[in-house]
């Protein structure tokens, strides 16, 4: 979980930008403690910022935001891509040379090989990211097909302004940006318990929304919205042709699994799952365990009142499993 934000204003300079990205990095240190990075185009008036979780390329060659090596597009990125290898010797065979291991790296040359929308389209993760084509001074803005990772988005036609970044607390750091409470959303909140997936609490800030790319042609103008996923004739198109054999659908359900969470196992760093004992946690973890066997760690957070508690489930998959299993209780003053 990294952190990425960014602030499209012509008339600031290079110092307001500086110190613009530097209160949104402070905002977002939470989800990227492990470094921060900044890349400004003054004559644009235009900063990207980041800050950084290691978890692929835990090297200088990983930080962010980063350049193509043709140096027309500067991505910041927040999230990671699975199953690259394809992808970046597709790259290599056309004569790109890596000059680290990072996912992020394999990003950005993609979009200056296929364009933002088929680099958008060819890989597979959960992310969200902006990307600025400085020849075309073009801000683009992508959220991952389902919507796992977030992009908030404000602009302002009056100030000339696009502020874009992972959590709204970010947004509240750009000077002059109009944020407050949009009523109508808060009484839902109330009403539901949550925030509904199309709406922001705040008034005049938006969600980039799954499965689509957002493009700012200049600082004032509205967004062209541009599709690369659409999740809805996804879902109908796996309807044809039907299964019939639950033999069939078992095999074909589980290898469908494994792979996935084999993807996601890839990592520079320790890699856990959290297991509640529930169904869908004891299905990853058992997908995990065939791969990393007993080195497998999971987690679970339990609590001292019974009629909430679900960690003796847990413990009972994870010994089932043979996983490094930790456990932590919640008491009420732990809170």
């Amino acid at each position: 979980m990294c952190g990425i934000a960014g602030l499209w204003q012509s008339a600031l300079g290079p110092d307001a930008l500086w110190q613009v990205a530097t209160r949104m990095q402070s905002a977002l240190q939470h989800r990227g403690p492990d470094g921060n990075g900044a890349f400004i185009d003054p004559d644009a008036g235009l900063v990207l910022a980041h800050t950084r979780l290691s978890i692929r390329d835990l090297s200088p060659m990983g930080a962010q935001p980063m350049a193509s090596a043709d140096a027309r597009f500067v991505v910041t990125y927040n999230g990671e891509l699975y199953g690259l290898d394809s992808l970046r010797r597709e790259l290599a065979r056309v004569g790109h040379a890596f000059r680290g291991h990072s996912d992020t790296e394999v990003l950005v040359e993609a979009t200056a090989r296929y364009g933002v929308l088929g680099a958008a389209q060819r890989v597979e993760g959960i992310f969200a990211y902006a990307v600025w084509d400085k020849p075309q001074r073009r801000l683009w803005l992508v959220r991952d097909r389902f919507g796992v990772k977030p992009l908030y988005v404000a602009s302002q036609a009056s100030t000339h302004t696009v502020a874009f970044a992972s959590e709204l607390e970010a947004l509240r750091q750009v000077p002059g940006l109009e944020v407050a409470v949009n009523p109508a959303v808060a009484a839902a909140f109330f009403e539901l318990g949550y925030v509904p997936d199309t709406c922001c609490v705040y008034a005049g800030v938006h969600k980039v929304q799954p499965g689509e790319a957002w493009c700012f042609a200049d600082s004032g103008a509205r967004p062209s919205v541009h599709v690369f996923h659409d999740r809805r004739a996804v879902a109908q198109g796996l309807g044809s042709p039907r299964i019939t054999d639950a033999g069939v659908a078992t095999t074909q359900l589980g290898q469908t699994i494994r792979r996935a969470v084999d993807k996601q196992l890839v990592s520079d760093v320790p890699v856990g799952v959290f297991l509640s004992g529930g169904v869908d946690s004891s299905v990853v973890a058992a997908a995990a365990a065939r791969v990393r066997g007993p080195q497998t760690q999971t987690f679970c957070i339990g609590f001292d009142d019974p009629r909430f508690d679900e960690s003796g489930s847990a413990r009972a998959i994870a010994s089932h499993l043979g996983t490094q299993h930790h456990q932590l209780i919640l008491t009420p003053d732990s809170v």
